[in-house]
């Protein structure tokens, strides 16, 4: 049987299992994670039960890098829309690999200025300090100033002559 969380597959018989043989766990078992935790157990015939080794051979043999949600390798710009596209989603009916996946950082079941700023740290250790300021640059003081105006000048009720 198959769910999130667990894998299992169970035969009768008899016979060694060889613990250099691969063993593949299917197309589509295992998705692209920073925390590689999958565990393998084999249940002998005299009920003992025998943990194995478990390698990943993807991504050259190295793990994915927290924060790289796109899994190409590095914490670029291509991450960021993850984190700004899902800005304020609840998650919490998700796994936590498909909360990840969104952009839930912090794994608290949403996606929010905690992952922003999470997102924010992890960006600037990858590329330098500041450089996610550069990447969403903030509005400048003078278009804050011109949008205000704008916004006071059209709450201003309209005045008849006397």
């Amino acid at each position: 049987s198959a769910t999130s969380q667990e894998l299992s597959e169970g035969t009768l018989g008899q016979g060694a299992v060889d613990a250099t043989v691969p063993i593949s766990l299917g197309e589509g078992t295992w998705r692209k994670y920073f925390d590689e935790d999958v565990q393998m157990q084999v249940l002998d015939l005299n009920g003992n039960v025998n943990v194995l080794q478990v390698t990943y051979t993807g991504n050259g043999g190295q793990p994915f890098a927290f924060g790289d949600l796109n899994f190409d390798g590095a914490i670029d710009a291509l991450d960021w829309p993850t984190v700004r596209d899902n800005f304020n989603a609840a998650l919490s009916d998700l796994s936590s690999v498909d909360n990840y996946y969104a952009g839930d950082l912090t794994e608290d079941g949403q996606v929010d200025l905690d992952d922003l700023l999470a997102f924010e740290t992890l960006y600037d250790a990858e590329n330098g300090a500041g450089s996610f300021a550069r990447l969403v640059p903030e509005p400048s003081s003078w278009t804050l100033l011109l949008f205000g105006s704008l916004a006071f000048w059209r709450r201003k009720p309209n005045r008849r002559p006397l």
